[in-house]
């Protein structure tokens, strides 16, 4: 090799000596731009609820979801006027508040579905507890004839009458 291209090749090998600093710092701050990028897609997003104030919120029907996004609660009302809130799911056992026409009831199930207590507002009230399938006591009252009490078996065979 004559010496001039020598020269060169030597000279050529400093600068790629000092430059392989740049190199890794140039490496360095592309996976640091990269990172930057992905943060925001990969890092769990903090719930943003805004808190504000209403005087007035105007709606036929509300639902109140859980943390899995399953219905906790809704309070809704149709055309006809009749009104109804639900609290829990009926697959838990559920509260349900209801105005059907002017007559208010409120009944309560448990997870299979089955009425547990009912009250009744209609113009003949009640209140009925049913703790099993057909077994269960009935309250009801009537301006003309009074107020009577039924018991049933667990076959739901009445028991006990008054009057």
């Amino acid at each position: 090799m004559n010496p001039e291209i020598q020269t060169v090749v030597d000279r050529l090998e400093l600068v790629e000596r000092q430059n392989s600093g740049w190199k890794l710092v140039a490496l360095l701050a592309l996976v640091l731009a990269a990172v930057a990028i992905a943060l925001p897609f990969v890092q769990p997003r903090a719930s943003g609820l805004e808190q504000g104030r209403f005087s007035l919120v105007e709606t036929n029907r509300l639902r109140l979801r859980g943390p899995d996004g399953s219905i906790a609660a809704e309070l809704a009302c149709d055309a006809n006027g009749s009104v109804w809130f639900l609290v829990g799911r009926r697959v838990t056992g559920c509260a349900q508040l209801v105005v059907l026409q002017g007559k208010p009831s409120l009944t309560m199930t448990d997870s299979r579905g089955r009425l547990q207590v009912a009250l009744d507002g209609s113009e003949h009230p009640g209140l009925h507890l049913t703790p099993g399938a057909s077994s269960g006591a009935t309250l009801r009252a009537d301006a003309g004839r009074g107020g009577e009490l039924w018991l049933r078996d667990a076959q739901g065979r009445p028991r006990f009458h008054a009057p």
